[in-house]
């Protein structure tokens, strides 16, 4: 998910702030629909969006 969110150098400016990531919308839409996902399920991945 992060990857289909953010450029690299995004990323890395990023670093390991886990509340800046969670400020896009749609990263923080994955995450609270993933955390009520059983422990061993599987997301499919999706295209880049830039």
């Amino acid at each position: 998910m992060l990857i289909a969110n953010f450029t690299n150098s995004e990323l890395q400016r990023y670093g390991m702030d886990v509340e800046g990531l969670l400020a896009n919308p749609g990263v923080r839409k994955f995450v609270d629909w993933v955390a009520n996902k059983d422990p061993d399920f599987t997301a499919t991945m999706t295209k880049k969006q830039r």
